[in-house]
């Protein structure tokens, strides 16, 4: 199998692939899709992890998401090949209202309670207090 050299793009992804692998171990994304269920292209996880990325990436506002993800392999960040034009304005403000609607307490709840059930493992020290 020959691979042309126009199939191959290349580009700076510093950190970023490191914080999505963690996002998506603590189970946030996923939550969040449960809690807060959408008919859109784009689930409510998604655009929090993009907040997450975009907030950590050291852009302050939280206005064009999608000019900070033009230069970023989507499909490495988001297991998923996403077009960056599907994070415009009006795809967070739906996401975002579903998020308030949802109640970002209950959300932060959910996140702690599936990370306790799945991530973390009892030790020996602990099994001994219980």
């Amino acid at each position: 199998m020959t691979i042309r050299s126009e199939e191959i793009r290349a580009g700076d992804v510093s950190f970023l692939p490191i914080v999505a692998a963690y996002v998506k171990k603590l189970g946030i994304v996923d939550e969040v899709n449960r809690l807060c269920p959408t008919m859109s292209d784009l689930s409510a996880g998604q655009v929090v992890m993009a907040l997450i990325l975009d907030k950590l990436s050291g852009r302050s506002p939280l206005y064009k998401i999608e000019q900070s993800f033009v230069h970023q392999d989507m499909e490495l960040l988001f297991g998923e090949d996403i077009p960056q034009s599907k994070f415009n304005g009006d795809a967070l403000g739906r996401s975002m209202a579903t998020l308030f609607d949802a109640g970002t307490g209950k959300i932060l709840r959910g996140v702690c309670v599936w990370r306790n059930k799945h991530l973390i493992k009892p030790t020996w020290a602990a099994k001994s207090f219980f």
